[in-house]
């Protein structure tokens, strides 16, 4: 109620006639005397009119144009204004109630109370305006606060339809003792391009906020309810339906006694509009809604957050069908255990909907006591979510449980559940049940939504095809066939994370193997990638600059053949230190990068290379770079190693061919086994690489090539090639130096044979080119990547044994070629 007084100068009695059925008003009226005007009226404000009000007023009819305030300075026994007729508030009007209190009690007879269409409304009077026919709201504005009454209607009865269209209506603080604490509508309400909003608002039976008797029909309208609560529905009542199209309706606070937290109507339909409902709950039936025959939502959005109720924490309903739309209920609860915390229905009809639950509470996310017909159902962020029916199990399209979970599926019950210990889930298809994790020999953390692996092992996982539309690269649902990884550098420790979200890709690092590197083991390569001329199980990314490979591999070949033919075409007995520093280089270039990147591997100088960038740029092989295997990609070739060996060996053949045409057949020999004999012999090593996958299970040999021959007979070949080639490279430099004469002047060849030896020693010149080939074999047997510490052990024995034999004739030589 207003309070206060102003001097009797500045008030105005108002008429309690209506002259000619128009009244002006112009500044400050009271009315303490009650006015009943017994004919339809035009009220015209000119300028800013207030009514103070000791006593209320009523007409028969009411136009009202302009800005009126109607304050009441006391309780009154009836409504602050009454029209007995239809009502209506013209565009541009501005209309506002403060502190209207009706203390009127509805008198009615027990004749009246036993007729079975009795309604206590009937008899009710509004607590600011009243009308007994319609109310038409157009393009104005009404403001009502601080209202009460203790029957309908807690701010305005309207017994008629009531139409709110292009206005704004603001209800605040306002209660009544029986339905509609804000607004009561005998017949149908519309809102119509308009905007309502009601906060603070009590009803002791029906609709906190507003209750209709017939239907509530809200167009591209705005509707907002905060703080309300009534016996059946907290926030909006109707006897018929609630119907929204193009609509944002947002209701907060909201508790009902009962049922119908929300909402309360026998019907609900949303179409392609925005509907929001936070913090409601109910003691019985639909935190959020609550509708006695059917809730259909066509399309737009619903979003329901922080809702409760006995049973169907967000929606109750006899038949709930949903069209392609979204749902999105967060933190939603049902106190009855499995009766639907998110909806509870007779029947669920959303084939081609979607719905999105979020930190479900008690009770089943979904529960239909018939059928359920479910499309895509969200619960990655609810824990446990559970859809259950009463007859059989529900039909779900689609899936998504929790990070963590695992689908499984029951008599009438579909449920995601947390994965047992040694099982996880990766895969983002929720519809699949949890994974066992791989049975690896060796430490592994596997977690219900991520696994890593330790580094040496992995899980061969199998894309998945594009056609099959998964939208996953690899099959995430069997985890067994796992492998050791005879490169460990191709299988670091490496992780596959489940994605955080439905939709998501699960976040793989180093898995099933790093980048470049596939297959079982991790022992084949990848597209774009190829064999590394040095480890057969190493792969390098093939650089495009195809002829700078060429031209580089042209001129080293080239030049040392060149160098070498040039050496022993001028061979004298004694030996220059250069020719010396030659075949150190030679013997040095066949293995350095293999024994370099072994001492690299070792666990001292691995953790050295962690923090020094220049170790790493030194040794590493990863890099772009090109390869034999990189050029026969490049040409169209078969990417095998026998292709490889053969385009390897052309460039030599050719160059000792040119040779021995030149300066005769033996010193060719000398110079092309010298130089190229040791790469000759190692490429034979690399078919025999071998390693075993998994325990227990055979020794796999895939390099050799296909001559069609069993395994064991290909070995024996590979083999013999070997020792053909120990056979034929030093035979025959022991050959030429024995076939030489004494009377006869040493050819060129010999001399370089037989240089700066010891005595009994002539022939050990042999010695270097065997151990140049041993060193060759054993880099090309034992992959750098296979076992480091073994091919330094065994490049170092057989620089001992050289050493202890020492057939040269200085020990300082022998020395430096020791180092190096």
């Amino acid at each position: 109620m207003g309070g206060g007084g102003l001097p009797d100068a500045e008030w105005q009695q108002l008429n309690s006639s209506c002259p000619e059925g128009e009244l002006r008003l112009e500044g400050l009226y009271q009315v303490r005397e009650p006015i009943n005007i017994s004919q339809g009226c035009k009220l015209i404000a000119l300028g800013a009119v207030e009514i103070w009000l000791w006593q209320p007023i009523s007409f028969q009819r009411l136009d009202l144009h302009g800005t009126v305030s109607f304050i009441a300075q006391d309780y009154l026994t009836g409504p602050c204004l009454t029209i007995h007729g239809n009502a209506s508030i013209h565009p541009g009007s501005v209309v506002t109630f403060e502190g209207c209190v009706n203390l009127h009690s509805s008198r009615y007879s027990r004749e009246d109370q036993s007729k079975s269409s009795f309604d206590l409304c009937d008899w009710a009077l509004g607590g600011s305006l009243h009308t007994d026919g319609d109310l038409i709201i157009q393009g104005a504005r009404l403001d009502i606060k601080s209202s009460y009454t203790n029957s309908c209607g807690g701010a305005v009865y309207v017994r008629g339809c009531f139409s709110l269209v292009c206005s704004s209506m603001l209800i605040v603080d306002v209660s009544t003792g029986f339905s509609g604490g804000g607004l009561y509508v005998g017949d149908n309400l519309t809102l119509l391009n308009a905007t309502l909003k009601v906060t603070d608002a009590r009803a002791d039976f029906r609709g906190g906020a507003l209750h209709c008797s017939q239907d509530i029909s809200v167009v591209n309208s705005t509707l907002a309810v905060d703080d309300a609560s009534a016996l059946f529905g907290g926030a909006l009542s109707a006897y018929g339906s609630l119907q929204l199209d193009h609509a944002s309706v947002t209701l907060s606070h909201a508790t009902a006694a009962r049922s119908g937290g929300g909402a309360h109507c026998t019907s609900i339909t949303v179409s392609e509009s925005d509907l929001t409902v936070r913090h409601a709950q109910a003691a019985s039936a639909g935190g959020a809604f609550f509708a006695r025959k059917f809730m259909e939502f066509r399309s737009g959005r619903i979003y329901i957050d922080s809702v409760f109720a006995d049973f169907g924490g967000g929606i109750y309903t006899v038949i709930y069908v949903q069209h392609p739309a979204k749902l999105h209920m967060r933190n939603v609860s049902a106190s009855a255990v499995g009766r639907g915390a998110g909806i509870y229905a007779g029947q669920i009809e959303a084939a081609e909907a979607e719905m999105t639950l979020q930190g479900t509470a008690r009770g089943s996310a979904l529960f239909a006591e018939r059928l359920c017909h479910l499309g895509k159902v969200n619960c990655s962020a609810a824990p446990g979510c559970r859809l259950r029916a009463m007859e059989r199990v529900p039909e779900v399209r689609q899936l998504f449980c929790s990070r963590g979970e695992g689908f499984v599926r029951r008599t009438t019950t579909l449920s995601c559940q947390p994965c047992h210990e040694q099982t996880t889930r990766l895969t983002k298809d929720a519809t699949l049940p949890c994974t066992s994790c791989p049975e690896i020999p060796m430490p592994i953390s596997c977690e219900s939504a991520k696994v890593t692996l330790p580094a040496g092992a992995m899980v061969n996982l199998k894309p998945i095809p594009r056609w099959e539309d998964s939208g996953e690269s690899y099959n995430l649902t069997d985890l067994t066939e796992w492998y050791f990884c005879p490169n460990r550098q191709a299988c670091p420790i490496g992780f596959v994370e489940a994605g955080h979200w439905p939709g998501d890709d699960a976040k793989f690092e180093d898995v099933p193997c790093r980048e470049g590197f596939c297959g079982p083991g991790c022992v084949h390569c990848a597209w774009q990638f190829a064999r590394s001329d040095s480890d057969v199980l190493h792969c390098i990314k093939c650089a495009d600059k195809v002829m700078v490979y060429i031209l580089m591999h042209l001129a080293w070949d080239v030049g040392f053949f060149t160098y070498a033919a040039v050496s022993v075409a001028a061979g004298k007995r004694d030996r220059p230190l250069s020719r010396t520093l030659l075949n150190q280089l030679m013997a040095f270039a066949g293995v350095a990068s293999s024994v370099l990147s072994a001492v690299a591997k070792t666990d001292p100088v691995a953790t050295l290379a962690n923090t020094s960038r220049l170790l790493r740029s030194f040794v590493a092989q990863d890099a772009v770079s090109l390869s034999a295997e990189c050029l026969l990609r490049h040409f169209g070739f078969p990417q095998e190693l026998y292709m490889a060996h053969l385009m390897s060996s052309v460039l030599p053949a050719v160059l000792v061919v040119f040779l021995a045409a030149v300066k005769g057949p033996w010193l060719a020999v000398v110079v092309g086994t010298n130089v190229f004999l040791p790469s000759f012999t190692a490429a034979f090593g690399k078919y025999l690489v071998s390693y075993r996958l998994r325990p227990n299970e055979d020794t796999l040999l895939e390099f050799l090539p296909p001559l069609g021959l069993q395994q064991n007979v290909t070995v024996v070949v590979i083999v013999s090639s070997i020792i053909f080639c120990f056979v034929i490279g030093p035979g025959s430099w022991i050959y030429a130096v024995k076939r030489r004469r004494d009377h006869w002047e040493d050819p060129p060849h010999v001399r370089y044979l037989l240089s700066e030896y010891r005595n009994g020693c002539s022939a050990w010149e042999v010695e270097r080119l065997v151990r140049k080939m041993l060193l060759s074999l054993i880099t090309a047997m034992v992959p750098v990547s296979y076992s480091p510490d073994a091919l330094i052990f065994l490049c170092l024995l057989v620089a001992m044994t050289d050493f202890g034999l020492d057939p040269g004739g200085s020990g300082n030589t022998m020395w430096l070629e020791l180092v190096v």
